[in-house]
């Protein structure tokens, strides 16, 4: 899973979002077909992909979908930074829902 992800962030850092969700999805796999149970960091990954393109709605699935695996294995440490991740997220959308209801 690790290597699927690190090529999918490489692929999201160059803003080739086909490939990177395609590797992306072959990290999961093996969630899939071997019921892995630790896989929130493709998740927040998927997340971060989902917010490079301008799909808030879409990254703020994977952001919980992230948050409930991580509590499931019990990763308190985790559990603090998707919370962080979440709070980011949440305060950057309503800075611009703020910032363009200003503007009209």
């Amino acid at each position: 899973m690790g290597v699927f992800d690190a090529i999918g962030n490489f692929y999201t850092m160059k803003d080739d979002f086909e490939n990177a969700h395609h590797y992306f999805d072959k990290s999961l796999e093996p969630v899939k077909k071997y019921n892995v149970l630790i896989f929130f960091n493709t998740y927040t990954y998927l997340a971060n992909l989902e917010e490079k393109k301008g799909n808030r709605q879409k990254a703020l699935v994977y952001y919980h979908k992230s948050l409930a695996n991580i509590k499931k294995v019990g990763d308190r440490n985790a559990t603090r930074r998707r919370y962080k991740y979440l709070a980011d997220h949440y305060r950057s959308y309503n800075w611009e829902m703020t910032s363009l209801k200003n503007m009209s």
